[in-house]
Formats: C-alpha cells, sequence, structure tokens
C-alpha cells in the first residue's frame, strides 16, 4: 500500500514538472507503445520539438526535428538589401568619384554597391542611400523654415517600392516648419515616372541596374529641389535689400530737400527786415518834401 501510495505521488510530481518546465516536448512511439513527456532543464533559451521512433531489439532508428529560439537576432531570410552612411565612405580614397560613373553602366550587385558609394560620398547633402530589390531610399538635405521664418536644413527620406509606392518622409518635427514638400513629391514623381516605367520587373522586384537609376532619379530631384528653394531664399533676400536701400536713399532726398526749404526760408526772413528799413527811410523822404 505504502508503495502504491510513494507511487503516485512520484508519477503526480513528474507530471507537474512536465507541465511548468519551459523546455522541448519529446513524444516517444514504438512497438512498446510507450509515451512520456520530459522536460529539458537547460540554461538556454531553446525551444523546440523532437520526434523518435523507437524500436525493440539490439538495433533501432530515430529521427529528429528541432527549432531554435529567434533570441540570438538571427534571421534565415536575408536580402541583398545594403545601407550606405555619408559618415562611413566620407574619408575613403577608394571609392571613385560620381562623374566617373553611371547609373546605367551597373549590371550587378558589386557595381551597385560602388555607384552607390559614389553618390553618397560626391554630395554632401546626401545623408544616406539604400537599395534592395523590393526598396530604394535617398536621405536628402531640404530647406525648411522653423515657425515659417528662421530658416534651417532637414534630412529629408523619400522611399520607393517595387510596387510603384513613393513616399517623402521629413522629421516628426517637421509640423512646427514651413517646408516645400509637395514641390518634391512633384519632381520625384516627375523624376521616377521614366524609370518606373522604362524599367518595370516581371518578377515584381528591383534589378541592380533599375536600383542605381532609380537613386540617380531621387537624388536628382532632392537637388533640383533644393537648389530652387536656395536661390528663391536668395532672390528674395536681394529684393529685400533693393528695398531697404530705396527707402533709405528717399529718406535722404527728404530731407535734402526740406533742409534746402529751410535754408531758403531762412534767406526771405533776413530779407523782410531789410525790406522794412528800405520802406521806413522812403516814408521819411517824402515826409521832408512837405
Amino acid at each position: 500500500m505504502l508503495k502504491k501510495i510513494i507511487s503516485l505521488v512520484v508519477a503526480l510530481g513528474v507530471s507537474a514538472l512536465a507541465a511548468s518546465a519551459y523546455a522541448s516536448t519529446i513524444s516517444v512511439g514504438g512497438q512498446t507503445g510507450v509515451s512520456a513527456n520530459t522536460s529539458l532543464g537547460s540554461q538556454a533559451n531553446v525551444s523546440g520539438s523532437a520526434t523518435a521512433n523507437v524500436q525493440t531489439g539490439t538495433g533501432a532508428s530515430s529521427s529528429v526535428a528541432s527549432a531554435t529560439d529567434a533570441n540570438t537576432g538571427v534571421n534565415a531570410n536575408v536580402g541583398s538589401d545594403n545601407t550606405i552612411l555619408h559618415t562611413d565612405v566620407a574619408n575613403d580614397a577608394s571609392i571613385p568619384l560620381l562623374s566617373s560613373v553611371s547609373s546605367a553602366d551597373v549590371s550587378s550587385d558589386a557595381a551597385l554597391a560602388t555607384y552607390a558609394k559614389a553618390v553618397v560620398k560626391s554630395d554632401d547633402n546626401v545623408g544616406s542611400v539604400a537599395t534592395g530589390p523590393d526598396h530604394v531610399a535617398v536621405t536628402y538635405k531640404q530647406r525648411a523654415w522653423l515657425f515659417g521664418f528662421i530658416p534651417t536644413t532637414v534630412n529629408t527620406e523619400a522611399d520607393v517600392t517595387s510596387d510603384g509606392k513613393v513616399s517623402v518622409h521629413y522629421p516628426w518635427y517637421a509640423f512646427l516648419m514651413k517646408t516645400t514638400k509637395s514641390s518634391l513629391e512633384n519632381r520625384i514623381h516627375a523624376s521616377l515616372s521614366a524609370d518606373m516605367g522604362a524599367n518595370a520587373n516581371a518578377s515584381g522586384s528591383f534589378n541592380a541596374r533599375t536600383e542605381a537609376m532609380l537613386v540617380s532619379s531621387l537624388r536628382s530631384a532632392f537637388k533640383a529641389n533644393l537648389d530652387a528653394d536656395t536661390n528663391a531664399s536668395a532672390a528674395a533676400s536681394t529684393n529685400a535689400s533693393a528695398a531697404t536701400n530705396a527707402t533709405v536713399h528717399s529718406t535722404g532726398n527728404v530731407t535734402g530737400a526740406v533742409n534746402s526749404n529751410a535754408n531758403s526760408n531762412s534767406s526771405v526772413h533776413a530779407n523782410v527786415p531789410k525790406a522794412r528799413a528800405t520802406g521806413s527811410a522812403s516814408a521819411t523822404g517824402n515826409v521832408s518834401s512837405y
């Protein structure tokens, strides 16, 4: 009787431990028809499952399948995405100048990487370039005006996906600024329309040449918008200076005229007493004639 009680307690303990443990589940099956759940007390953060077929006798065969926890941060489905930052290539003398490479000559991932690096290094306004079979993105400086009148620059990103979607992203705090986002979006769409139509891929993904041409088009649109804003600001500043100078000159002329009038009035007043003195002498002469 005591043995039965002890066996029951042990069985309950094993069952509770198996139910609460963070471990793999193993099932065993064979001619004997025995199945059991066990727990692995390993400190490693590993989860998975295993199945084994056991035959009685001297020979045995087994098959095991397992899966590891994704906490290691390793992703087996890694694409050919590549991101190049300006800080990574600014001082790399081995990278060619943009004037010596062309997007039309890109025919491989290696050539694409070289072209993207040349774009980032040759233009100080480029913050980064990201390329991949499903999207291309370029980060570029754009002018903005904090509170509508304080000039500054912000990093702006344009992203093109293989399904034809184009998006432009300003920093989250751009709501405090006046920007030319609408103008930039129009330039980007106009620049990309030819590339997207001429380089459509039946597989729904970009090839290396298309990625290079999209990078070139995005940079061109960004640069054109930045140049237009810079020129507009310079023209506005010149006009404001000219208006200020005109006002100063006008004020000077008015002041000169006032001074001239003051001098004229002074002469008149000076002559008046003299005229009166002459008249008085004339009156005295008349009195003498009587």
